[in-house]
């Protein structure tokens, strides 16, 4: 029996020109996985080109330096999120300067199923455990911070017209504050799910949980990228799942 199973699947979907989703499973070593996702931000300039960039980047400083004892795992890997946002700002400021890069940026590594996720932008890493699901990354959106201070109505929440404003991106502002977890203990059948908006704003939590409860790894992540396009979503639409079997 496999460790972990994995799948992932990214769609352009029917209402963009491209797809600006982008996503990445790399087993570093024995039992040591990284694993990420990014949605380049729509309307700013080669989002395809950020969204790939932020995983790569943050993957090659993760894999330089991840042997060296000086660095805990979710120190490293806020180092590597910060590394890739330098990189990203870096590069499109030796270009014009209407040229705007940005991106979300979600990523989890795994060691011996310990794990540590670092987080910006409204991407998400849920956990789904038996009958539940946890979404693990915060939201760094306008709409989820005038939910928090109570200064918008549920029902508004859907027609609100600056829904998918960031307040937080790699490659755009000159500093961000990542969200950090240090430790992730994960059992037996555990499955972490990572998703850009195009596909989790279409379904409620009980649907994701009931979708995995009932399919395989595979066939749940497809049907849900696919059920999210059917729904009509307008943006590009993927996910990645991963489950510990043992």
């Amino acid at each position: 029996m496999h460790k972990i199973i994995w799948f992932g699947k990214s769609e352009k979907g029917n209402y963009r020109n491209r797809n600006e989703d982008y996503f990445r499973f790399y087993e570093i070593g024995e039992n040591h996985y990284f694993i990420a996702i990014a949605d380049g931000m729509g309307g700013h300039s080669h989002g395809d080109l950020a969204s790939k960039l932020a995983v790569d980047f943050c993957l090659e400083f993760y894999k330089k330096n991840y042997f060296k004892d000086e660095f805990d795992t979710d120190i490293l890997l806020e180092k590597a999120l910060f590394y890739a946002h330098n990189q990203i700002r870096n590069m499109t400021n030796n270009y014009e300067k209407d040229i705007i890069v940005g991106t979300t940026l979600s990523v989890i590594v795994f060691i011996n199923k310990v794990g540590s996720l670092v987080h910006v932008g409204d991407s998400r890493i849920y956990l789904v455990r038996g009958d539940k699901i946890l979404q693990l990354t915060t939201d760094h959106s306008l709409i989820n911070t005038l939910r928090r201070l109570k200064l918008i109505k549920k029902e508004d929440i859907e027609s609100y017209p600056n829904k998918n404003v960031l307040t937080q991106s790699v490659g755009v502002k000159l500093s961000i504050s990542p969200q950090k977890i240090k430790r992730i203990e994960a059992k037996k059948g555990d499955i972490f799910f990572l998703t850009t908006d195009g596909l989790h704003e279409m379904f409620t939590n009980n649907e994701i949980v009931n979708v995995f409860k009932n399919r395989g790894v595979k066939d749940a992540v497809s049907f849900l990228v696919d059920q999210a396009l059917l729904r009509g979503s307008k943006d590009n639409v993927t996910g990645l799942a991963f489950k510990f079997n043992i």
